[in-house]
């Protein structure tokens, strides 16, 4: 998105973009997932590879189990990765917008504080 030429705009224009932006934040916000989640893909990326490493080691005992559990690691990895490049895709595609919308409010802001005083 551009930013409009903010010294353009009307006062009652750019205080409707402000109060657009401010919305826009708020609903874009929330989004951002906290740390905890992105945590717990990390630990079921790790017992997937704890899966396949255990059932790389039972299968020189137990063949049969040994593969069955290799096999769960394998898949369980691979799900894992899917869903964690899927999600941080998605939360680095969210953190640009929410910087750049951040952005347009305080140029904004500054605009409006200039016409009319802090």
């Amino acid at each position: 998105m551009v930013a409009p030429a903010f010294s353009d705009l009307s006062d009652r224009e750019l205080a409707n973009l402000i109060r657009d932006l401010v919305v826009r934040i708020a609903v874009l916000a929330p989004q951002i997932e906290p740390r905890v989640h992105a945590r717990k893909r990390t630990i079921k990326i790790v017992r997937s590879i704890l899966l396949m490493a255990g059932g790389l080691l039972t299968a020189t005992v137990v063949d049969l189990w040994g593969l069955i559990i290799s096999g769960l690691g394998v898949w369980d990895c691979i799900e894992a990765v899917e869903d964690d490049v899927r999600e941080m895709n998605r939360q680095h595609a969210a953190g640009r917008s929410l910087v750049q919308l951040e952005m347009e409010l305080a140029i904004a802001e500054v605009e409006f504080e200039r016409r009319h005083g802090p």
